[in-house]
């Protein structure tokens, strides 16, 4: 029967996550596209997603929203010819927030050694 082993150990990809929500709480009003896509994708590798849309009546501007399940979603409006983008989610700092004070940053790896 294999021995199983199972060791929590602090998460540097949720850290970094969190740091980076973190990030928009404060009072700056745009943010750089390149700011707001490193945030969507490194949420990708903590099985989060993200996702593009068209922004009707203003071809010059994308819609851009993480969806952190849970907590909520993240909706972006970015410029095309600034490539800046402001947080449009009315509620945005409580769903950070909320992120921030449930995510935990433990994960667990768990080991089967064969005897």
């Amino acid at each position: 029967m294999p021995k199983i082993f199972e060791e929590k150990y602090r998460d540097i990809l949720k850290v970094e996550f969190k740091d980076m929500l973190e990030k928009f709480l404060n009072d700056r009003e745009i943010y750089h596209a390149y700011a707001i896509g490193r945030a969507c994708t490194q949420g990708t590798l903590l099985g989060f997603d993200y996702h593009y849309y068209t922004v009707e009546g203003n071809p010059s501007v994308i819609g851009m929203y993480l969806d952190l399940e849970e907590y909520g979603e993240l909706h972006f409006h970015i410029d095309t010819e600034s490539n800046y983008g402001r947080i449009v989610t009315s509620n945005s700092d409580e769903i950070v927030l909320n992120f921030l004070e449930n995510y935990a940053t433990d994960s667990t790896i768990r080991l089967d050694i064969p005897s």
